[in-house]
């Protein structure tokens, strides 16, 4: 790492760092963009003569002073102007830098690890994933090392994640991690699993679910499985609400993401969904880790987050053998319901409470229209997460049929944009609706009337009902309306609340995947437990087209 000078600028920043050694002194400071040559100069020389503190004292050193000549030389090793802008020096990694007789490279934005960590219950048998944020890169490679004989660590792996045998229960270890991005390669880092390798957690509702889904897998003649799931961001759990009132139940170590990632990771190979939504997906964590990981087992990914308040958003996975993605996008529910003529009349006569509650929500759904490869057909794809307030059923109607809408105008532009015939393409709509199914959007999506007045109090006497329109008639719930006891728990709540709907006219549901029972789930404590990641169950579902 020697007679390097590390620059980095981040894209919109307007100051950039710098950081080198030179003899035995590390500098560290930082620039305007707009300065020039002579002004970097000038503070370079600076920082350079300013004499050197003993650790732990307030005194510096007496040292001799030394004079410096610095410049920044072009690939010819000819001077540089010193009236040139800094900027475009700099950012040129062509360019050097001279400090008496030593010459610098210059290193543009290495990859670097700001922080990793490992979960202290890592269990064998389960996909072991280290926590990291990094600069300048989300690729990293790393090497795992298991204790073979006390104080002794042989290399087990080379991947970015660990599945540890067993056999390795007990075992301490540790993992190098070296961040990259194209032919830059920054410095690695190790750290040690804070505890040895734990034992794997026995049976549970979730492990027996996940051998009928093994079992089942190639059994049948299918296009593709489709998984919509709840995975549970870090950024709701460690509220003082959730800990005291939604999981006070939940062993406190079992919460984080860092835990919890285990588990889903397994839950995800098992399932080998084709397409897989996920909600409450944070940014980072998507990716840092969630995408690598994907990646790695052949899945492509989109991304949108909620509004520029929240740190979570939704996921779409897709099979890149599988499919080709067309198009993808996110739309805000408040501004798109003006694309329908009905929602429009509905808030013009509705109270204003709930307009208010509805057009001040910043609830966004995110779409994606992929290509299934080996029939020439299309999917399209609309994934959300609606309002959680318990009082906003009515907030949460007006928002599923606004997604209901732009499945209809997307599927009518579709198919003048793409040529198909009828029957090419398959509509999917789904995700956490937070809908239970007596509530008013599950009643809409199964086709039944309601009244203004039932939806809103507040405008009695107005006239004005609410209809799923005949054109949508075809999305079919995957699972019928009362077939199954609850899709999240938490301490003293269950509910269904996820759906999956699908184009009856171009699609049939040929297989689901059984759900667990309450009463199994609840002799666990409830959920997250230590063998399920989140308070919300996976629902999955085998399709092909008519």
């Amino acid at each position: 790492m020697a007679n390097i000078i590390y620059i980095s600028k981040q894209s919109d920043a307007e100051t950039f760092g710098v950081e080198f050694t030179y003899s035995m002194k590390k500098v560290v400071f930082s620039r305007s963009c707009r300065d020039t040559i002579k002004q970097f100069l000038q503070r370079c020389e600076i920082k350079l003569s300013s004499p050197k503190k003993k650790k732990h004292s307030k005194s510096t050193e007496n040292v001799h002073t030394e004079t410096f000549d610095c410049c920044f030389l072009s690939s010819d090793n000819t001077a540089l102007n010193e009236n040139l802008l800094l900027e475009k020096v700099v950012l040129d990694n062509s360019n050097k830098f001279r400090i008496n007789d030593t010459i610098y490279a210059l290193v543009i934005n290495l990859p670097k690890v700001l922080s990793a960590s490992i979960s202290s219950h890592a269990m064998a048998t389960y996909i072991i994933q280290p926590t990291i944020e990094m600069e300048f890169s989300t690729h990293f490679e790393c090497s795992w090392f298991v204790e073979s004989q006390p104080h002794n660590f042989a290399l087990v792996c080379q991947q970015p994640v660990y599945e540890p045998p067993v056999q390795f229960v007990s075992k301490r270890f540790k993992v190098e991690i070296t961040p990259y991005f194209e032919n830059r390669r920054g410095e690695s880092v190790t750290i040690d699993g804070p505890e040895p390798f734990q034992a794997p957690v026995g049976e549970t509702p979730l492990t027996v679910r996940q051998q009928l889904v093994r079992m089942t897998s190639g059994n049948l003649e299918i296009d593709f499985r489709v998984v919509s799931y709840n995975i549970l961001a870090d950024c709701y759990v460690f509220t003082d609400f959730a800990l005291t009132t939604m999981y006070p139940q939940c062993p406190k170590y079992v919460l984080p993401m860092e835990y919890r990632k285990q588990i889903l990771y397994r839950e995800f190979l098992d399932y080998n969904a084709d397409i897989l939504a996920l909600q409450e997906v944070e940014d980072k964590f998507y990716h840092n880790e969630l995408l690598p990981f994907m990646k790695l087992h052949g899945l492509n990914g989109v991304y949108s987050t909620q509004n520029a308040r929240r740190s979570d958003g939704e996921a779409i996975f897709f099979k890149g053998q599988v499919f080709e993605l067309v198009e993808s996008g996110t739309l805000s529910m408040n501004e798109y319901c003006y694309e329908s003529e009905v929602l429009t009349s509905f808030l013009a006569v509705c109270s204003h409470d709930l307009r208010e509650d509805f057009l001040c929500r910043t609830t966004t759904f995110q779409f994606c229209v992929l290509k299934l490869k080996a029939k020439q057909k299309y999917v399209l794809v609309a994934n959300t997460h609606l309002a959680a307030k318990h009082d906003f059923d009515a907030v949460r109607l007006l928002q599923t049929a606004t997604l209901a809408h732009f499945i209809m105008r997307k599927t009518e532009d579709l198919y003048a944009t793409l040529g198909m015939q009828s029957g090419d393409l398959g509509s999917l709509m789904l995700g956490d609706m937070n809908s239970s199914p007596c509530s008013f959007a599950t009643r809409f999506m199964h086709s039944e009337v309601l009244d203004i007045e039932e939806l809103d109090p507040l405008s009695a006497g107005i006239e004005f009902t609410l209809s799923l329109p005949p054109v949508l008639s075809m999305l079919e719930s995957c699972f019928p309306k009362w077939s199954i006891e609850f899709t999240n728990m938490v301490y003293n709540f269950h509910s269904t609340l996820d759906w999956i709907y699908f184009d009856s006219d171009n699609l049939k549901c040929v297989n689901r995947l059984p759900m667990p029972s309450l009463e199994s789930v609840a002799t666990f404590g409830g959920l997250p437990n230590i063998g399920m990641a989140s308070d919300h169950l996976a629902l999955v579902g085998d399709f092909t087209f008519k």
